[in-house]
């Protein structure tokens, strides 16, 4: 990346946006918005909100009953505030950039999914060499097949922006990402099933119907009641007012997810610790081919600077809010699934918070060679 070819991007310390020539995801002055102070620091909110909950579910073990009884409509509620930020009526806005959305689509919906299926494979295959429980590798390969295989929808927008991507771009492929995620899924899944000969454990355990009680109640029903509320709030002259300050909640709420789960969770953890940090150190090599990846296929597809670093971010990151709910209504011996959805959460915030860092200080060093010259 050249110094001149940087130092046409947008930046979000001026607010400049780059004439990409690319009509459509890059004109909508709404993703121009700086990510607020919780946003910038949600990373140390997670991680005190994991340890807070661990330390409580290690002193009292009981405590696991009454956070199973608070962590279903606090999901319920975490997801309708991220569904409202991600109105679906944008999709049709998305496709206008076609260089964009069909770059994200191929990377997001065939290459990092066929990627994933690779490590789910060596966990299958390594894992039992290493553990030697069947069940718990099992467990630890549905765990990161549910949370590696679908894009982000919420997140990746603060990263976008502090590592000076096209947050514009990012805002209108959201909801692309989205419908994905929820066509997508369930294919990868069966693919599994199929592939490593798993089908019935895996089948009976995701067909059971606390998991379809919880897909439907916990996913379906929170994604029904934001695309109701958006119309109420497109409606309204107060609309995009009201959403702003819904975007703030998704944040604490989730915070007060991951301490639920880190307490009711954190014996069957402390139990399968000798299995878990496989799981961490695969979605540590995710992280590191969503970078290369997002950086080859941004220059295969001629993608401006600023896209190409939002491209990074959107590969990078991965959607536990949806998937966690499934995760945890998983029948009892599948707490391996939950407890990895978690950390791949923990992994994702520090590694996207070091990448992000990484591609501003680029960014930021190539605008000003280009001023100096």
């Amino acid at each position: 990346m050249t110094g001149s070819e940087q130092g046409s991007e947008h930046s979000p310390a001026t607010g400049r946006t780059p004439a990409t020539g690319q009509p459509g995801a890059t004109d909508q002055p709404e993703a121009t918005a700086p990510p607020s102070g919780l946003e910038q620091h949600q990373v140390w909110l997670y991680l005190g909100a994991a340890v807070a909950g661990a330390v409580l579910g290690l002193l009292v073990p009981a405590a696991g009953g009454a956070t199973g009884v608070l962590l279903w409509p606090l999901l319920a509620a975490l997801l309708f505030a991220t569904f409202v930020q991600t109105p679906l009526r944008r999709v049709r806005a998305a496709g206008r950039d076609r260089r964009w959305l069909g770059t994200v689509l191929v990377a997001n919906g065939l290459v990092m999914p066929v990627l994933v299926l690779c490590l789910v494979a060596g966990v299958e295959v390594f894992g039992r060499v290493l553990v030697g429980s069947e069940a718990q590798v099992t467990a630890l390969a549905l765990g990161l097949l549910l949370v590696l295989s679908v894009p982000c929808t919420d997140w990746f927008l603060t990263f976008s922006y502090l590592s000076w991507g096209d947050r514009a771009a990012a805002v209108a492929v959201t909801p692309v990402n989205l419908v994905l995620q929820l066509v997508a899924l369930p294919v990868w899944v069966w693919l599994f099933t199929v592939l490593w000969g798993e089908s019935e454990a895996v089948g009976s355990a995701l067909l059971g119907p606390a998991v379809l009680a919880g897909a439907v109640l916990v996913v379906l029903l929170p994604l029904l009641g934001a695309s109701m509320f958006e119309r109420v709030l497109r409606r309204s002259p107060q609309g995009e007012v009201r959403r702003q300050r819904l975007a703030q909640w998704p944040i604490p709420l989730l915070a007060a997810v991951v301490f639920l789960v880190a307490a009711g969770h954190v014996p069957a953890v402390a139990e399968a610790s000798g299995v878990l940090w496989i799981g961490v150190l695969v979605c540590v090599v995710y992280l590191g081919c969503a970078v290369l990846v997002g950086t080859v296929a941004g220059d295969i597809a001629g993608l401006p600077w600023s896209q190409r670093r939002t491209l990074v971010c959107t590969l990078g990151t991965r959607n536990s809010f949806v998937v966690l709910p499934i995760a945890l209504a998983l029948p009892a011996g599948w707490e391996l699934a939950a407890a990895v959805v978690v950390a791949q959460s923990i992994v994702e915030l520090l590694g996207m918070g070091v990448v992000s860092r990484r591609l501003a200080a680029r960014a930021v060093r190539g605008e000003r060679e280009h001023v100096g010259g």
